[in-house]
């Protein structure tokens, strides 16, 4: 039997010349709000993990679902008509 492994991810994004210091005061201020535990809770009841990384790691979860699901599109012959 196959096994299956899909996340769903929400992620902020802003333009991509956004100066660093605003990214970093940014990521801060998620990270703050990760941090309560009203918003965890609130978020583990709706089956939802936080998860709250570096603009790195945010680019790098982007590029590998763009080439994992890149791949099942081409390989299914999947089109937009």
């Amino acid at each position: 039997m196959p096994e299956f492994e899909i996340r769903n991810w929400f992620g902020i994004a802003g333009p991509g010349n956004l100066p660093p210091a605003i990214v970093a005061r940014w990521t801060d201020a998620l990270r703050r709000v990760g941090a309560d535990p009203a918003f965890q809770r609130r978020m583990t009841e709706n089956g939802m993990e936080v998860i709250i990384g570096s603009q790195a790691e945010f680019l790098e979860t982007i590029r590998a679902d763009r080439a994992r699901w890149g791949n099942v599109i081409r390989d299914a012959n999947i089109r937009a008509d």
